[in-house]
């Protein structure tokens, strides 16, 4: 990589950018298979329920709580942006400059810094680069970043 990368741009956290950053950086399992936690607590609440008069409260509740887990399943993408919209940093810009030491955003006066060697792996998606580190993962749009950027997150896709 060059010694002379530099680059900045700026983007807005609306619900356009949370709902492109859920797709392309979710991990969606298919079918029924998502569904597995809810069917096993409601499976066992349901079963405590019709053979045995202990606890039926617990029962009840398992059972309950099995129903709460699959319409949190249901409704993963549309609960995960409503909190983000619900957050701080929604609505504001981000300042993100891209640098031969790595990337930094500011945030509403908060700087935060990710070195290149900090990075584990880069993953491209249909829209953007998915950035893992140990603190978790970041999201990058391709519509804010320069094609010399996006040709050093490639070489480093790699």
């Amino acid at each position: 990589m060059s010694g002379n990368l530099f680059f900045q741009t700026q983007y807005k956290l609306d619900k356009a950018y949370y709902t492109e950053c859920f797709e392309q950086s979710s991990q969606q399992e298919q079918g029924w298979q998502k569904y597995r936690k809810a069917m096993l607590l409601s499976g066992i609440g349901a079963i405590l329920i019709l053979i045995t008069d202990i606890l039926p409260y617990a029962a009840w509740f398992l059972f309950i709580l099995g129903l709460v887990e699959a319409l949190s399943v249901k409704y993963k993408k549309p609960w995960w942006i409503t909190r983000q919209m619900w957050s701080q940093a929604a609505n504001n810009t981000v300042h993100l400059t891209v640098d031969h030491r790595g990337f930094t955003t500011t945030l509403t006066g908060v700087k935060q810094h990710t070195a290149w060697q900090d990075i584990n792996g880069i993953k491209m998606t249909e829209k953007g680069w998915v950035l893992e580190t140990d603190k978790g993962k970041q999201y990058l749009s391709s519509q804010s970043l320069s094609p010399e950027v996006i040709a050093v997150l490639a070489e480093k896709a790699k």
